[in-house]
This record gives C-alpha cells, structure tokens and sequence, in this order.
C-alpha cells in the first residue's frame, strides 16, 4: 500500500503569506502525527545555515523525505514557538502545557499544529488562518529583526557600517514640491533617524564590490519609490551613491553622533566595566562613572564626548 504522504504538495502562490505558504505542510505533518504513517515528503529547505524555524519553506517545491520522528521532533519545536511570544495570544492560549515539549503525545502534538487563528484586525480581520503558520511566520520575523540588528550592532563595533545624509535626500524629495508632499517626505525619511536623532546605521552587505547596498537600496526607496527595482538599477545606484557614507566619514555629517569606533549603540553591547572605564577616560565625573547606565547617559548628555574615544 502506498503512503499517500509520499506526493508532493502544490506549489505555494509565491505572492500568499508565509503562513499561508506552509499551511499545507503543517497540515501534512499533522495528518502524519495524528494517524500511522511512518514517513512523509515535505517541501522544507535543509540546507541553509541559519534557518529561522524548524520547518524554512523550500520555495523550489523541492519535496525530501522525513521519517515520523523527524517530523515530530519539528512538530515539538513548532508547538513550543506557538506556545508563547511572539506568537499571537489567541494562539498560546489554544495550546496546553501538556502539548509542549518532549513528553507531547503525538496525537496533541497533532492537534496543536491544527489550531485555528482568527486576527481580530488587520487585513486578514475576520479570516482563519492556521495558528501554527501565524506563529512561525511572525517568530521567524523576530529572529529575522533579530539578525538585522546584530549586523548592525557589528558592523558599528567594527567600523564597517554605513549612513545615509537624511537632509541631502529630503532636500532633493522636496525640490518643487508642495507643503503638503514635503510634509509627507519628512514622514517617509523618519526611518533614517534614531529615536535620539542621530542617523541610522546600516549594516554592510557581504558583497565586496557593493558593501553599502543595504544604504543605497535606503535611498533609492525614498528617491524612486517601492517599485525602483524595475527600473535601471545601475544608473539609480550611481544616483543614490552621493547620500551614501561610511562610517570612516561620519564624523560632522547632518544628524550624524561623533562615530569613530564607539557609537552610544555599541556601548550599550559592551561589559559594564569596559564602558565605565571608557568613560573615565573621556573625562567623565566619579559619580557617572558608578554604573553603566550612568556613563551611558553621560555619554547620551553630549554625544560629543564619543570623539574622546579611540
């Protein structure tokens, strides 16, 4: 008798949501749990390095086989992912102690993955979707913010990020424009402000001939609009390299705190000793000098005293 699990699922729609996209899959894996099937084909990518969940969608459709204790062994991380933050509330309330963890039977574990989701807001308000879908997708957007700001905390450490001249962009958004549309450029560049202020950091890319993509992509947004990948890329590139900065030449840019190899971002990552003695040596008082959190507000009262800093 043939394993009716064996057959590969529909291509997901590449434009649905990546909840959607997996729903199939998890429904398989369920279907799997809850009867006897000893093995079932899946299209899940096994082969990137850092997956953002246990079940990464193979957008190739390719299909590999799992046996049945591989896919519960995916089923008891992806119940534990819908069992708490970020997963939506409806959802970790649907799912109970005894479905989390390694001692979950496996027709719980099937249950769990089958739990419904209805957003109560939003555009999908008044839909059902799959709970176990929602919660990956939005645990894999966490991981994914995650990483972005790893990168970015790195790269400042390093030397290697990269800025964008917010005046010099609003000030070509806003050549002939309205006070109305100029209003709304000033809207739209908010995003290349810190809350402080002071520019945001962009993380280099690993390309060597490009690193500062991540920064004209920025750009090229705000100057050409969501659709600027259909466009000449190479010549919006060049455009866009004029508002483009390392972090080797912030120093006095618009907006742009004192960078050399400290920013008040790394500081925050690094051993309280390490910034209480940075401090020290940039001239701070014996009482900011008591805790980090002090000679990181000291810092933050005047950002200029970063420059003290080699």
């Amino acid at each position: 008798m043939s394993n009716m699990y064996q057959t590969p699922l529909p291509a997901a729609e590449m434009t649905a949501t990546y909840a959607v996209k997996i729903t199939p899959m998890l429904e398989r894996m369920a279907a799997v749990l809850a009867g006897n099937a000893q093995s079932c084909a899946l299209p899940i990518n096994t082969t990137i390095e850092n997956p953002r969940s246990p079940c990464e969608y193979d957008y190739k459709n390719t299909h590999q086989t799992f046996t049945r204790q591989q896919v519960r062994e995916m089923a008891i991380e992806i119940v534990t992912i819908m069992s708490a933050s970020p997963s939506p509330t409806a959802v970790q309330n649907q799912i109970p102690s005894y479905a989390v963890g390694a001692k979950a039977s496996d027709k719980d574990l099937a249950h769990a993955l089958r739990v419904p989701y209805e957003p109560s807001k939003g555009k999908n308000a008044g839909l059902t979707l799959s709970g176990a879908g929602t919660a990956i997708a939005n645990y894999r957007f966490a991981m994914k913010r995650m990483a972005g700001a790893n990168a970015v905390t790195n790269s400042l450490a390093s030397g290697t990020a990269f800025f964008v001249n917010r005046s010099a962009v609003l000030a070509r958004m806003n050549e002939g424009a309205d006070a109305t549309t100029k209003t709304a450029n000033e809207k739209a560049c908010a995003s290349l402000l810190n809350a402080d202020g002071t520019c945001t950091s962009l993380a280099p890319t690993k390309s060597t001939t490009m690193p500062n993509k991540n920064a004209l992509k920025a750009v090229a947004r705000l100057l050409y609009g969501a659709n600027w990948h259909a466009g000449d890329k190479s010549a919006i590139f060049q455009d866009c390299q004029a508002f483009v900065y390392g972090q080797a030449s912030s120093v006095g840019k618009p907006n742009q705190s004192p960078v050399n190899r400290y920013t008040l971002e790394v500081l925050r990552d690094t051993h309280q000793a390490t910034v209480r003695r940075l401090a020290k040596e940039a001239g701070a008082p014996a009482d900011a000098t008591k805790s980090k959190a002090l000679a990181i507000q000291w810092f933050s009262d005047n950002t200029a005293r970063l420059e003290a800093l080699n």
